[in-house]
């Protein structure tokens, strides 16, 4: 079975990270707010997504 889908999920504030993911074909699927606990502190999510056609 190949594979037909990627996704990822990078914090919302790290703009270089979404940069790459843009840059290699990947598309802003959606937010996820206060998705993730780091030290005490909520932060947001940005879910990237592509398919492989």
């Amino acid at each position: 079975m190949p594979i037909v889908r990627l996704h990822a999920v990078v914090f919302a504030s790290n703009a270089r990270s979404a940069k790459v993911l843009e840059k290699v074909g990947f598309v802003q699927e959606g937010c996820l707010q206060k998705a993730i606990y780091k030290q005490g502190d909520f932060y947001n999510a940005l879910v990237y997504g592509k398919v492989i056609a």
